[in-house]
């Protein structure tokens, strides 16, 4: 009886260690699809928006173009959570808005010490700005102020600014089921089938588009993240795994590539344990990728929890809503190239380069 007691309780861990391994190795490494390293843009909604714009200060020698949904300008909380109120609505706190000039002076500044690409390879970048007067979290103002910061350097022909009267802070999607000024999770609306990722990658790429296709699921993949980053270090904040979207034409035959890549951040409360996969399946980037040869790549965060009192009140060391950082929570250079994050989100563009 205690033999095949303990003969059981083996085959019971066997089978439990089995289960873990395949579980474990499930998610795979990111491929290598040669893209076109000439075609790579960004965008993003909330502190999505705030990344991708960060982002493509950051490497503008790379980027070639932006769409900015409900963000804010460079450096606009100056690397504090003091300075949050000049650029969002944070529990009613929104006063009058970071002044462009800041915003300017801190590009030059960081442009000097070589932490980001000058600010003379943008001129000829093409740039689409959204938001909503509804928006009761970063208001129009502040995307006002990212207009101006957009025109201090691009031709002012490469900008297009939308602004909705009715839109709230969501990202806009004829996929989504909320309605246009409806506020809260998971922060996706519909505004009369408008379809912002179209709208933003038709004017980035300012060429002849192919009609929105219809996404497939089996082109959407998930991959490992943690080899970009140091799994050690909890205040990078970044998910275990993120997501492509590989469209058929741009799998590599006989070595070549040549596919065009967007990067996609979502914004705070929109990371996967929370919503699901409703950003980066239904934000509406996949449907014009299909058709398109366009990669799009879904980079994750985690929230990162701290309780105030390991580190005081005001403290920038957390990040509970799961934002991509752009006030300082993962390191002071969190909106140059050495910022963990935008190191993390490089490499993942270096391995789709390969």
């Amino acid at each position: 009886m205690v033999k095949k007691y303990i003969k059981v309780k083996l085959i019971v861990v066997l089978i439990c260690c089995l289960f873990l391994a395949s579980a474990g190795g499930a998610t795979e490494k990111l491929g290598s699809y040669g893209i076109d390293k000439g075609s790579i843009s960004v965008s993003g909604i909330s502190s999505g928006g705030y990344m991708a714009h960060q982002f493509h200060v950051a490497h503008s020698k790379t980027i070639i173009g932006a769409g900015i949904i409900a963000g804010g300008p460079f450096f606009c909380s100056k690397g504090s959570l003091l300075n949050v109120c000049s650029c969002i609505n944070l529990g009613g706190c929104f006063r009058a808005p970071a002044n462009v000039s800041a915003s300017i002076e801190a590009t030059q500044k960081e442009a000097v010490y070589n932490r980001i690409d000058h600010p003379v390879n943008m001129y000829a970048d093409r740039v689409w700005l959204f938001s909503g007067r509804k928006d009761t979290v970063v208001p129009t103002a502040v995307m006002d102020i990212v207009h101006e910061y957009y025109k201090a350097y691009l031709k002012e022909e490469n900008i297009r600014y939308v602004v909705s009267d009715h839109a709230e802070h969501a990202m806009i999607s004829p996929n989504a089921e909320n309605e246009c000024e409806y506020s809260g999770s998971p922060y996706m609306n519909n505004c009369d089938n408008y379809d912002a990722a179209g709208e933003l990658l038709k004017w980035i790429y300012d060429d002849k588009f192919a009609e929105r296709g219809v996404a497939r699921r089996d082109h959407l993949l998930e991959f490992d993240q943690t080899e970009f980053f140091d799994t050690r270090d909890a205040s990078i904040s970044m998910n275990d795994v993120g997501h492509v979207y590989v469209p058929e034409g741009c799998v590599k035959i006989n070595g070549k590539g040549g596919c065009r890549l967007h990067i996609a951040f979502h914004g705070c409360e929109q990371y996967q344990e929370l919503i699901g996969d409703e950003f980066y399946a239904r934000a509406g980037y996949n449907e014009w990728a299909e058709t398109n040869r366009i990669i799009i790549l879904y980079p994750q965060t985690r929230k990162w929890d701290v309780p105030w009192f390991m580190f005081g009140w005001g403290s920038e060391t957390r990040n509970p809503k799961g934002c991509w950082d752009w006030w300082g929570y993962s390191d002071d250079s969190y909106h140059v190239q050495d910022g963990k994050q935008i190191q993390a989100v490089w490499k993942m563009i270096e391995r789709l380069a390969q």
